[in-house]
């Protein structure tokens, strides 16, 4: 007997092809972003792509809703596939009976219940996510060898004062090239930063699944300035999740 899983599976791809074959909430409905270098995609799979100044600075929202993501949103609502999702189009061309993560992610409760909303807007609107992951700060107390200079401070300082680790890992001058570098100075003159905030009272009405990540959240003050936003402005429906190593001074936690 096919178990229910299977079946909001089928479900959810059925109502789909109504709309287009190609069509994916997660790219209206999931962001993860990086605010310490401006960087952003929806959902894991697509390479981030940067965010310009002045982009966020007409919209603040551009953090999520980028003119780049506007064009495969696009590409999505007429039935074509975008070329940075080609994660799905290969499960999905192969062969048996498979559900890549265009149907998977879409079938979550955080998704399926703005369906019709989503299904009915124009490409080009601005749309608030239901789940978002954000990265405030590279700021980072540790220097764990599976990570990178501009994930990690530490990092960052070890490999500007003794140079690269080595194959494998991130040279600083391909993150120059990649213009990957974290923003440097204060958290609050960081324009992505800016944006977020300008952003977030309206972003945080909607938002169903919240996770801070880093570096080390509990390092930044965001993060800080988030739970105290979220104690004088009560969202019952949020689940706010903190990415944290945990060993930071006693006080901080």
């Amino acid at each position: 007997m096919e178990d229910n899983w299977n079946k909001k599976l089928k479900k959810v791809q059925k109502q789909f092809d109504d709309v287009s074959p190609s069509f994916c909430l997660a790219k209206w409905l999931q962001v993860t972003t990086n605010l310490s270098s401006g960087y952003t995609h929806s959902c894991h799979h697509p390479t981030p792509h940067k965010v310009s100044v002045p982009e966020v600075i007409q919209n603040p929202s551009a953090i999520h809703n980028s003119k780049v993501k506007k064009e495969q949103r696009k590409k999505m609502l007429e039935g074509s596939r975008p070329e940075e999702c080609s994660y799905c189009w290969k499960v999905e061309d192969s062969t048996g009976d498979h559900f890549s993560d265009r149907i998977i992610k879409s079938s979550e409760d955080w998704a399926t219940q703005r369906f019709n909303e989503v299904a009915k807007s124009k490409w080009d609107e601005n749309i608030n996510p239901s789940y978002m992951e954000v990265m405030f700060s590279h700021s980072c107390n540790f220097n764990c060898t599976y990570c990178a200079p501009h994930i990690s401070s530490t990092i960052m300082k070890d490999v500007k004062e003794n140079g690269d680790y080595g194959p494998g890992t991130w040279p600083l001058q391909m993150l120059k090239e990649r213009d990957l570098l974290p923003f440097e100075g204060k958290e609050n003159e960081n324009p992505y930063f800016q944006a977020f905030w300008k952003w977030f009272p309206e972003l945080s009405k909607e938002l169903q699944h919240f996770r801070i990540t880093g570096g080390e959240p509990l390092l930044s003050t965001s993060t800080y300035k988030t739970l105290k936003y979220l104690l004088d402005n009560t969202r019952p429906n949020l689940n706010l999740i903190i990415n944290s190593n945990l060993n930071v001074p006693e006080t901080l936690i």
